[in-house]
């Protein structure tokens, strides 16, 4: 607390207070903790709430130009995916889980949602303006033994990425309903040490993670490479054409596809001379490696206090949101769908989704 009261001091002393004034510590305080609530009160101004924006579970998903949500009940009817309409800002279910999966788990892009169920089927259903259908399950696969079931998969376009494990990772690509075998992630060169977690694919790169590893596969070569982060791959990853944004179990890393360099983005930001707030200095740094958004070259993350961004060109740092002061209400994810930003906000044991109209952000959805 006494740098945040030194910092303080400064913020008065540059508003035309000098030392001779004999600046009081506390009302160094008071002045900072007044400006931290007038600019959540201004952030705030830009917030949209969802229609029926509250929801029952933490699990919304951004993929492309759409916001799904997966609800993670069990039990008689079983866990949902539903879909936000952009246009109106209304959800539509889609479908919902069979069999007694109590983690369900879903993939998507604008146009294709793929969930797999306790019954063993990677579901699919076709997304358009007009609402959801499904179309059937992926056939051609061998599904998983025992109590297992599928994770490893992915969806682009109307494709679904699936990984086998067998003798070899073998990677599909399912194109209505088929599977043709793309290749092993052997072949590629991604070197196995124990575990398979999940992979995201783009137009041209899949990334996959392995024992905790997380690896860039170009697929015209189908070559592999290790992105070379020394802690464990802890969740959130977001493909971007020049690079991969993911977190590691000690903060953020990016991995810069064209010179393979790795950069610790919670260095960087904690290295910065940006400041939310005299007396929360700290606000700004990384606080969760899960949920992680992109728009351009800017990184939105959910920092100690809120939500921020960080320009990965210019080190330029932005406020996008503060969670309250007394820990009523907190903002736990960011989403980008189609460069407009969605966030979620817990307060009152509910969960409520956001639209985010920040002046720094692309926006133009007309609802409400």
């Amino acid at each position: 607390m006494q740098n945040a009261v030194y910092a303080a001091m400064l913020a008065l002393v540059a508003q035309g207070c000098t030392p001779a004034e004999e600046v009081d510590p506390q009302d160094a305080i008071d002045a900072g903790i007044a400006d931290y609530e007038a600019l959540k009160a201004q952030l705030d101004e830009n917030l949209v709430e969802v229609k029926q924006g509250k929801v029952y579970a933490i699990s919304p998903r951004a993929a492309g130009g759409r916001l799904y949500n997966l609800d993670g009940g069990v039990g008689d009817p079983g866990p949902e995916v539903t879909m936000l309409g952009l246009d109106d800002g209304q959800w539509t279910t889609c479908g919902r889980h069979a069999g007694p999966l109590s983690t369900p788990n879903m993939a998507a892009s604008d146009t294709t949602i793929a969930w797999a169920g306790g019954d063993k089927d990677i579901r699919i259903v076709d997304v358009d303006d007009d609402g959801c259908e499904e179309i059937g399950v992926v056939t051609g696969l061998a599904r998983p033994p025992a109590d297992l079931f599928w994770w490893s998969y992915a969806v682009l376009g109307d494709e679904v990425w699936v990984v086998v494990e067998g003798d070899a990772h073998e990677v599909y690509a399912v194109r209505n309903q088929q599977s043709e075998l793309v290749g092993t992630l052997e072949d590629a060169g991604v070197e196995f040490a124990s575990y398979f977690g999940f992979h995201v694919v783009g137009d041209e790169y899949l990334v996959v993670v392995e024992s905790g590893r997380v690896w860039v596969v170009e697929r015209d070569s189908w070559s592999a490479t290790f992105t070379g982060h020394e802690f464990e791959q802890a969740a959130g990853i977001a493909l971007a054409d020049d690079g991969v944004l993911f977190g590691v179990s000690t903060g953020v890393r990016w991995f810069e596809i064209a010179t393979g360099e790795l950069r610790n983005l919670n260095d960087e930001i904690e290295a910065g001379s940006f400041v939310a707030n005299s007396v929360y200095e700290g606000a700004h740094h990384v606080a969760d490696e899960i949920y992680l958004a992109m728009v351009g070259r800017r990184v939105i993350y959910r920092g100690v206090q809120g939500i921020f961004s960080y320009d990965l060109d210019t080190g330029e740092q932005d406020t996008l949101l503060l969670d309250a002061r007394d820990g009523s209400q907190t903002w736990v994810s960011v989403h980008m769908v189609g460069g407009v930003l969605f966030a979620l906000e817990f307060a009152d044991t509910e969960y409520t989704v956001y639209r985010v109209d920040h002046p720094s952000l692309p926006h133009g959805l007309s609802w409400p």
